[in-house]
């Protein structure tokens, strides 16, 4: 009854104190942990079912970034100790509502805040979308720097020669060479080695495959074996060989042959270069017939033995010039005094009617002009001929680069010595008798 009494009495001050607690306490509680709005940044958006993408022959590029944020709502005391690794975010490909968004799913795994305490802050995440292609491209030798010095870069080889590469087509589709690099500084000698295979674009600049997925991107082979022949060089002369060179037009001398340019660099294995010479042929190089020059233009290449290659950049074309000149006369007189007597009969005296012989010779102008008379030699072959006045031929000695218009004749007198008496002979014979004793008859 005293329990009962004391409840009962003056109860209407009794709930009145209750719910002054309740109101004081509920106070308390908020001033110390008040309910407040937080945003915890830097939540990694992690990627699943991309592989569903792939299949289909596409990649994707995630435009922008792969953070998020969630706005939370809860006491103090609990946002406090909320931190980005609390959350998980999903961007789940097999969730495709739309194209190109991808819906993301937050949830709070370490159950510190329920579904209804945060809201996430991204919705879906942005990506582009594209074709998986798959491209051929050949492989080649590229070369750095320049061999040893009288050498070059011949022919190189690759092994493989030819790769396949699956990218994104915005990737692919910008592929031009694929290559591997070969230093060749101070190099005399073939070069062998294993590099790794760059693919160039249009302005050969090194494309970077490291931005791509591993999944996105895949080449047949990575490297490749690099062969390249290093070859010597050589500058040899061209020879001409000319035909019908006695055979020019008459009045014409065939005098030699201009080549532009004279000599070819050409380049190959040094065992053959060492061997080998530029001859063109008589059959190309022909005067046979002509009244002047006669030019013509040749491929060297075409006298090149296998093996062996004109330096690049050197001219193929040459242009042979066959110098055929026209022959001038002139005139020279020879002093007969000067005339070598040979064969003369015995007995017989030499007297020349005149005093000077003609000689005509024919030659280039040029030579012509530094022929002197004095250079010129004179022979006057006197075997058989008998006294009495004769013409007879002079052979000329003349230099190579000259020939007689015609032999010239000079008029000679051979005489015979006077015939003298016999010595005890007279011409008469006295009649009279001899007187023997000097007396005259009476």
């Amino acid at each position: 009854m005293k329990i009962k009494k004391w409840i009962t009495n003056n109860w209407q001050i009794k709930l009145i104190s209750v719910l002054l607690a309740a109101i004081i306490w509920v106070v308390v509680v908020n001033v110390d942990d008040p309910v407040q709005t937080v945003t915890i940044p830097n939540i990694s958006i992690e990627i699943a079912n991309d592989d569903l993408f792939r299949e289909q022959g596409k990649t994707y590029t995630v435009i922008g970034s792969l953070k998020m944020s969630v706005r939370v709502t809860q006491r103090r005391s609990v946002t406090s100790r909320l931190s980005a690794s609390d959350f998980k975010a999903v961007a789940d490909f097999s969730d495709i509502y739309q194209e190109g968004q991808v819906p993301v799913k937050v949830t709070c795994p370490s159950g510190k805040v329920s579904s209804t305490d945060y809201i996430q802050m991204t919705q879906s995440l942005e990506i582009q979308a594209e074709e998986l292609k798959t491209v051929t491209q050949k492989v080649t030798v590229q070369t750095n720097g320049e061999p040893a010095e009288g050498y070059m870069v011949g022919e190189t080889s690759v092994s493989p020669n030819e790769i396949t590469i699956t990218a994104p087509a915005s990737f692919a589709n910008k592929i031009r060479k694929a290559v591997v690099n070969v230093d060749v500084s101070g190099i005399s000698e073939e070069v062998n080695s294993r590099s790794s295979i760059q693919l160039l674009d249009a302005y050969g600049d090194v494309m970077a495959t490291g931005d791509l997925a591993e999944e996105d991107f895949h080449i047949s082979s990575e490297e490749a074996d690099a062969k390249v022949e290093i070859l010597n060089i050589k500058s040899v002369p061209i020879n001409v060989s000319v035909g019908g060179i006695d055979q020019v037009a008459s009045g014409y001398r065939y005098t030699g042959y201009e080549v532009n340019p004279e000599k070819a660099a050409i380049s190959g294995l040094k065992s053959v270069l060492g061997k080998v010479t530029i001859e063109i042929p008589a059959d190309i190089a022909d005067v046979a017939g002509a009244r002047g020059d006669v030019t013509k233009t040749v491929f060297i290449k075409d006298y090149l033995p296998e093996g062996v290659s004109l330096v690049d950049g050197e001219k193929d074309e040459i242009t042979i010039t066959l110098k055929v000149e026209p022959l001038q006369e002139r005139e020279f007189q020879i002093n007969v005094s000067d005339l070598q007597l040979e064969n003369v009969g015995a007995g017989l005296t030499v007297e020349f009617v005149g005093q000077e012989v003609t000689v005509k010779v024919r030659g280039l102008e040029e030579d012509l002009k530094k022929l002197e008379a004095e250079g010129l030699t004179g022979h006057v072959d006197l075997d058989g001929v008998e006294a009495g006045i004769h013409p007879v031929q002079v052979d000329v000695g003349l230099p190579d680069a000259f020939e007689l218009v015609e032999k010239p004749t000079v008029t000679v007198r051979l005489v015979e010595p006077a015939t003298e008496p016999v010595s005890g002979e007279t011409s008469e014979s006295s009649s009279e008798p001899e007187n023997d004793g000097g007396n005259e008859p009476q």
